[in-house]
């Protein structure tokens, strides 16, 4: 006799961890590094050469060329990923979500960076998060406190810049790819372009390892119309099945599913809350 049923399961996704180095959302081309105040006034004069220059050619074909090369320059410029590194003093850590294990960064406060000529405005950097352990959290904000814990940031801007060239400061907005916490024996915490942390490292001695915290799925209730079927136990036998899935997450949070079961078979599963 054919069963047939509707079941809606909430699945709860535990963080993927990267086993080995880190990876991160491919930025595209390798960034350019923004480290000197040089490197940075070129780029601000890049993305601002869609205006017209005081020497603007009289004549319209030459003037038409001249903006078609401004634009082209400002449009290479934008589309390509820079990278800053932000010291000790340019950052804030925030809070410590101990129930998650998370250490936030302090969005209140705009990345200030080059020798403090460069204010950087990020989009979501008040959701970045690093997976962290209170021992760790400490010992990053001793670091901090040294000077020897800075922020890493890839990222691709998104405007021209706003400043001012004869103060020699700028002010640059930008849509960030990923965040690497750089402590005095290299990388300690990173986050992707969602500012979700992706690796948290743990050191034995000089050696640093990815800390991995497995993938799996918990299935955390099942709602069925037929009152007489049994609800967690039906799904027991998909445990690995669902772990399988699981191990392609990236990253945590919860799935309502709604599916029959006919002949033992699911059949027409839909996905109607998505909280990963």
């Amino acid at each position: 006799m054919s069963s047939l049923f509707a079941a809606a399961a909430a699945l709860l996704l535990a963080a993927p961890m990267p086993q080995g180095a880190v990876s991160l959302r491919d930025p595209g081309a390798p960034p350019a590094a923004l480290a000197e105040e040089s490197q940075v006034r070129d780029l601000c004069n890049a993305l601002g050469r869609r205006a017209a220059s005081l020497d603007e050619p009289e004549d319209a074909a030459a003037a038409a060329a001249a903006q078609k090369e401004r634009d082209a320059l400002a449009e290479q410029a934008a589309a390509r990923t820079y990278r800053v590194d932000v010291p000790s003093k340019g950052f804030e850590l925030g809070r410590y979500r101990a129930s998650q294990r998370e250490l936030e960064l302090d969005g209140d406060h705009p990345l200030r960076a080059v020798e403090n000529r460069l204010t950087l405005d990020l989009d979501g950097i008040d959701d970045v998060g690093f997976l962290a352990t209170p021992e760790q959290v400490a010992a990053w904000t001793r670091e901090k406190k040294a000077g020897t814990l800075h922020l890493t940031v890839v990222f691709r801007p998104a405007d021209a810049c706003a400043g001012n060239a004869q103060a020699r400061a700028w002010r640059l907005a930008g849509t960030p790819l990923s965040w690497q916490l750089i402590g005095e024996k290299g990388l300690v915490a990173a986050a992707d372009d969602e500012g979700i942390s992706v690796v948290s490292i743990a050191r034995s001695g000089d050696a640093a390892t990815a800390a991995v915290r497995p993938r799996t799925v918990r299935i955390e209730k099942v709602s069925l119309d037929d009152a007489g079927e049994p609800g967690k136990a039906r799904l027991e036998g998909a445990q690995s099945a669902l772990d399988r899935c699981a191990a392609t997450a990236q990253r945590a949070g919860a799935l309502v599913i709604v599916f029959a079961i006919l002949n033992g078979h699911v059949r027409d599963p839909q996905v109607i809350v998505d909280g990963a």
